[in-house]
């Protein structure tokens, strides 16, 4: 149930990360912020959670119980999935936390009275789906980073080279100081960690260490317009940090 916990608050994260990253690209398109679009801005956050809450509660109720135990009730996943999002998107709220509001809702109320069989057979079809979908994000980033480096001349390639490492050396660095700065807190106050034990220092280095970035630092920088500002430094800053951080960080984790 813990890691269960972690992996909502991540998506959750992830949510919140995109819709600002939408936010500020929508803000750069109609050349700045104003009342109005902080007003939908303010909407959307509330309104998504709550319509992913929602259909998620109509879905389980309804419509779950008719396809469960059989293959189309895998393919309905897909198909509520896309539907949500779009639904949110054309009453201008946030679909990524409506998704992420669905999703967590669906697996703690109908995921429970779904069947192993079935609960196996759909984490077999999403895990396929995702890995096929990071392959092809990082094939699409790759050939978009090529292109871009062989554009570039060799005076703005050494820039982006080193602004790339010192957007890398900024990520480890502050992830480290958080981490090990929250360890300090939760050895000296009880209330900072509730019940659990302590973490050692060993503990806290090692979390320090394992901040990947991957998919949604990918599929964000390949998001942006073609003619937003410094495009392709921001693409190619963004593969370099994954690569790095899955590289250099991932492979030592042993």
């Amino acid at each position: 149930s813990k890691g269960r916990l972690v992996e909502g608050e991540s998506l959750l994260n992830d949510a919140s990360a995109l819709l600002l990253f939408a936010a500020a690209t929508s803000a750069y398109a109609h050349g700045g912020a104003n009342a109005g679009f902080a007003l939908r801005v303010a909407i959307a956050v509330p309104g998504g959670i709550l319509l992913g809450i929602v259909l998620a509660l109509v879905v389980g109720r309804f419509v779950m119980p008719l396809v469960t135990g059989t293959l189309g009730g895998t393919l309905m996943e897909f198909v509520t999935c896309f539907g949500v999002w779009i639904l949110a998107e054309r009453l201008e709220l946030s679909a990524v936390l409506c998704l992420v509001a669905f999703a967590m809702t669906i697996a703690r109320t109908a995921g429970l009275t779904t069947r192993a069989r079935t609960r196996i057979h759909s984490y077999a079809v999403w895990d396929t789906a995702v890995f096929l979908l990071n392959v092809l994000a990082f094939l699409l980033m790759g050939l978009q980073a090529r292109t871009i480096v062989g554009a570039m001349p060799p005076d703005e390639l050494r820039h982006a080279a080193f602004f790339a490492l010192a957007v890398i050396a900024c990520l480890v660095v502050v992830r480290m100081a958080w981490v090990l700065a929250y360890d300090r807190l939760a050895q000296r106050y009880q209330s900072v960690r509730g019940a659990e034990p302590p973490p050692t220092r060993r503990e806290a280095i090692l979390i320090s260490w394992c901040g990947m970035r991957g998919l949604v630092t990918l599929a964000t920088a390949f998001a942006l317009p073609a003619g937003f500002p410094q495009r392709d430094l921001i693409v190619l800053t963004a593969f370099a940090v994954v690569i790095a951080t899955l590289v250099v960080q991932g492979l030592t984790l042993g």
